[in-house]
């Protein structure tokens, strides 16, 4: 498998590699077409001398002098980077000479003469390509690299304003839940005394479990299960044989994760409403179908009136629904029959 470079020296090193590879092929195809007599040793002197050169210019002159450049005001940075691109061609134009020169002993004056002028002249045009394409690789690099680390931080700005906006509405449920279950408390103090301390216990249970739960994680939905099941013990020593609660749980192998306590006001509200002139007991059914990721919580009390107005509660679980899931994620309640439905879709 082949490994796509990370680092900057990686990516200017595969560029000048592959220059290379090219500029190698052609000399050897050059000399198979031909058929000249001159060695392969003197055939590949240039090219060898012109890789090694090369790279030690990119990596001691044209990145140094980018780095360099790239903070000048913007109206120097063409005429410096002209600069940079000639004094690019002189250096590497000696260095090469004299590889060149000791390599093959034909090292002097004259020849040097003729060597930088037919350097300047014939191939100055090469050298500029080669220089603005290794500019242009660091500008790129840079440009992405920056890029990437800019969409990073947002990302990490928006988990954090996320995770915020969580914490808030959390803070909201709690006082809501604390408040409304232990007013039923306090009228149950009246009627029973050991009622009342049974559910002050049960209350206690549930906080104590709930206490534990990180706010913007989420649980699996047999947790949930069990902590409504510790509200609902409250609710059931408060209302005994007048509420009914029955549940229909339809498993999957996939899982099914959902914000601790999201279900908890619907119950609540299910039970406060549910029980507005009601004369029969209240049944309330959980049906849960963690194949869809659907909850409907159902009960035969108190029918919809025709305007409903959403109370703290369900606005709440409208808003925690929205900052955990998709925007398919949403909470429907409607009459169906005798039934008072509440539907909440869990985005997939």
């Amino acid at each position: 498998m082949i490994s796509i470079p990370r680092s900057k020296n990686a990516w200017l090193s595969t560029a000048w590699a592959v220059i290379t590879a090219i500029g190698i092929t052609q000399t050897i195809l050059y000399k198979l077409s031909t058929g000249s007599e001159q060695s392969w040793i003197a055939a590949l002197r240039s090219p060898i001398v012109a890789a090694l050169v090369g790279l030690g210019m990119i990596f001691f002159w044209i990145k140094p002098g980018y780095e360099l450049l790239k903070k000048k005001p913007t109206a120097l940075k063409i005429p410096l980077f002209l600069l940079h691109l000639v004094g690019y061609e002189m250096i590497a134009l000696m260095i090469f000479f004299l590889f060149i020169g000791f390599w093959s002993g034909h090292l002097s004056y004259t020849w040097y003469e003729s060597f930088v002028s037919e350097g300047l002249i014939s191939n100055f045009h090469s050298s500029a390509k080669s220089y603005f394409l290794f500019v242009a690789t660091i500008f790129a690099y840079d440009y992405f690299s920056e890029r990437e680390q800019s969409i990073l931080k947002q990302k990490q700005v928006e988990n954090e304003l996320s995770k915020a906006k969580i914490n808030a509405i959390e803070a909201k449920l709690q006082p809501h839940f604390l408040f409304n279950t232990l007013n039923g408390i306090v009228a149950l103090i009246e009627e029973n005394t050991d009622k009342a301390q049974k559910a002050l216990i049960g209350l206690s249970d549930l906080l104590r479990f709930s206490i534990t739960l990180e706010p913007e994680t989420l649980i699996e939905i047999d947790q949930e299960v069990e902590l409504l099941k510790k509200y609902l013990m409250i609710e059931l020593i408060r209302h005994e044989e007048q509420l009914i609660v029955e549940w229909n749980i339809k498993p999957s192998s996939s899982g099914f994760k959902i914000p601790p306590l999201i279900l908890q006001p619907v119950i609540e509200n299910s039970i406060k409403h549910g029980f507005k002139n009601l004369e029969q007991p209240l049944q309330i059914v959980v049906e849960i179908n963690c194949e869809l990721k659907i909850v409907i919580i159902k009960n035969n009390g108190q029918p919809l009136p025709d305007y409903i107005v959403e109370g703290v509660g369900l606005r709440i679980v409208r808003q925690r629904l929205q900052s955990y899931f998709s925007k398919d994620s949403n909470i429907k309640t409607y009459q169906e029959g005798s039934w008072v439905i509440n539907e909440l879709a869990f985005g997939q």
